[in-house]
């Protein structure tokens, strides 16, 4: 028989992967539990000789009739009532004279460390190194939820990898260009990754010769690395763990041999965000997040920008890397609306090769193999991959590869796996407000006096700093916390809907439209409030609903703020403003009775051609 050790220490094993695990739980039930202690000179207890005597007495002060108490220890009782929650039970009791305290007994769980074999080492998912994201934490909020999509923009994927299959949507391959495919053709429903290794035929072809790479290369399996950083197969008892352990992947071949051009690129973006893109299926599976594990040193071009634009406002988030060249950041990194990521060593230091600049958003570990000794790389990101120095052959992972898995490549999918993890717990986040929650919650940079300081000008093809102290300016907001940003995403999302313009005389309505909150939340309470009337609105039509109303008396600006608050008590605030001008020159003369809305209103149907002036 196993002891109840051997059980406990199990247990997370035991759990739904996609079971939410939480340090406490703190919500009401129909049953309240808590534990009181007595002081030594309680009356009360002695008062209650026997147990119908002690039951009467604390069934008063439950108030209700349905209560059991248990005997801790001396002075110390387990009671419980049913019909009121355990906070307010607790409150009755501790406001007794002759108690010493009276607390909720809470539930416990497992805390959500995954049972993965090659967990140890994922440093940077843990909380033992300065940089490492605290993906730990974050579990214990949530897992991930399989109705989000993450699309692997990259050399496609291993779908035969035991880590990755589960996870895995049939996805495509957008390469156009059969040589840089190398599988035979352009374009097709096969997203998989045949390799992507330079040969010495390769290096001899004139297609290959703009080619940077001059030497044989083995095959990178980038993407099947990629993928596995943001969602291998968790607590299943092998390989490695994933960011996210719920979320589907969706698999998108946009880089074969020497990379990938950029209308393959923007193809398989537009296609993973669900818009249709010419020649090719409609994606049965669109994503709400793009990891683009990729980039060029040149400046964001319109084609990039339209493309990020459009999927922005499908709420689609495009994730992507600042660049290993230590200069300015990559494109389509440096695309309004995509959040880059920079890359750092073990330390919190900007790592070596990372690129830097006023486009990064939030940095995260890049890996680094420095050491003293000479040996193995001590930083690695671990993740999925395969063997094979040409074609697939057995599928792997690199934690043990003397090949080093560093780079901001594998930067970007711990920020794409957590952007993940916060969409499934709070699905109405947009895409700004994902960015701004994930900025919110970053970790101050740490500061090596040993190192200088991020250089705020970097250019390409120049010395620029390797390591270096990451500031604001340079790295973005701070350090990636994952537990930081699941917390952040679970606070309400306000929005107002209003027209930002008006006329003095007509009703402008305000409505809460957009705003949702966390997964099996409810809203508690709308709070209107008005700001700033702007000298022509004195009131609201109303402070408590989903929308409300004013109707302004002259030309001013006028401040509305709108708080809602949460059946979990979290609230947050938004505010708006409206400018109300005058009505137009010549509209309100004649001084009688008649306003200057039903002059316009007259004048339009005496002509014939009245129609509603505005629609809001």
């Amino acid at each position: 028989m196993k002891s109840a050790f051997t059980f406990l220490a199990g247990l997370c094993c035991l759990l739904p992967v996609n079971t939410p695990l939480y340090a406490a739980d703190n919500a009401s039930s129909s049953e309240g539990r808590v534990i009181v202690k007595f002081k030594s000179t309680s009356t009360l207890l002695k008062m209650a000789q026997s147990a119908t005597d002690k039951q009467t007495k604390f069934a008063q002060i439950a108030g209700t009739n349905q209560i059991a108490t248990v005997d801790l220890a001396p002075q110390l009782q387990v009671i419980r009532a049913a019909g009121v929650s355990s906070a307010t039970l607790a409150a009755r009791f501790a406001a007794q004279g002759d108690v010493e305290y009276a607390v909720p007994s809470e539930r416990k769980y497992p805390k959500a460390i995954p049972s993965d074999t090659f967990f140890n080492s994922q440093w940077y998912l843990q909380s033992t190194e300065l940089a490492a994201i605290n993906a730990t934490g974050a579990w214990d909020i949530t897992t991930g939820n399989a109705n989000i999509v993450v699309a692997v923009l990259d050399t496609g994927i291993r779908f035969e990898h035991p880590d990755l299959s589960a996870r895995l949507l049939p996805g495509y391959d957008f390469i156009s260009t059969a040589l840089v495919a190398n599988d035979g053709d352009g374009r097709d429903s096969d997203a998989s990754d045949p390799g992507d290794n330079i040969t010495l035929a390769d290096l001899a072809n004139p297609f290959f010769q703009s080619c940077p790479i001059k030497k044989e290369t083995p095959s990178s399996w980038h993407g099947t690395k990629v993928a596995g950083i943001v969602g291998a197969s968790t607590n299943n008892a092998m390989g490695v763990a994933g960011v996210n352990w719920g979320a589907r992947l969706l698999p998108v071949r946009v880089l074969g041999k020497c990379g990938g051009y950029d209308d393959d690129i923007i193809a398989g973006m537009l296609w993973a965000g669900g818009i249709s893109v010419a020649g090719v299926p409609t994606n049965p599976n669109p994503a709400k997040v793009l990891n683009l594990s990729l980039g060029g040193q040149d400046s964001c071009s319109a084609a990039y920008q339209d493309a990020v634009k459009q999927l922005s406002a499908r709420g689609v988030l495009v994730v992507s890397v600042s660049g290993n060249e230590s200069g300015p950041v990559d494109s389509p990194g440096n695309c309004p609306g995509v959040l880059a990521v920079g890359g750092l060593r073990h330390n919190g230091a900007k790592v070596g090769f990372g690129s830097i600049g006023p486009e990064v958003g939030i940095s995260a570990p890049g890996g680094n193999c420095v050491n003293t000794t000479g040996g193995p790389c001590l930083y690695p990101i671990s993740s999925t991959s395969n063997d094979g120095t040409e074609g697939p052959k057995n599928s792997s992972y690199t934690f043990n590869q003397n090949e080093a898995s560093v780079g901001t490549s594998f930067a970007a999918p711990q920020v794409a796996g957590v952007a993940a993890l916060m969409l499934g717990a709070h699905p109405g986040l947009g895409t700004d407000d994902i960015i701004q929650r994930i900025k919110s919650a970053a970790r101050a940079f740490p500061q090596d006096p040993v190192l200088p300081s991020c250089p705020t000008v970097v250019s390409s093809g120049q010395p620029n700093a390797g390591q270096c102290n990451c500031t604001t300016t340079t790295c973005g907001a701070g350090m990636l916390d994952a537990k930081g940003s699941v917390t952040a995403a679970l606070a309400p999302q306000v929005r107002v809907v209003s027209p930002t313009t008006g006329t003095a005389g007509e009703t402008i309505t305000l409505e809460s439209t957009g705003s949702s909150v966390a997964s099996g939340r409810n809203v508690a309470s709308y709070k209107w409030l008005l700001v700033n009337g702007g000298g022509v609105v004195t009131a609201l039509t109303s402070d408590d609903n989903q929308t409300t109303s004013f109707r302004a008396t002259g030309p001013g600006t006028v401040t509305v703020s709108l708080q809602i608050t949460d059946s979990a008590g979290e609230q947050r605030t938004t505010t708006t403003q409206v400018t109300i001008t005058s009505p137009s020159s010549g509209s309100s003369g004649g001084g009688g009775s008649m306003d200057w809305l039903a002059l316009i209103g007259l004048a339009g149907l005496a002509a014939g051609t009245y129609r509603p002036r505005r629609q809001e």
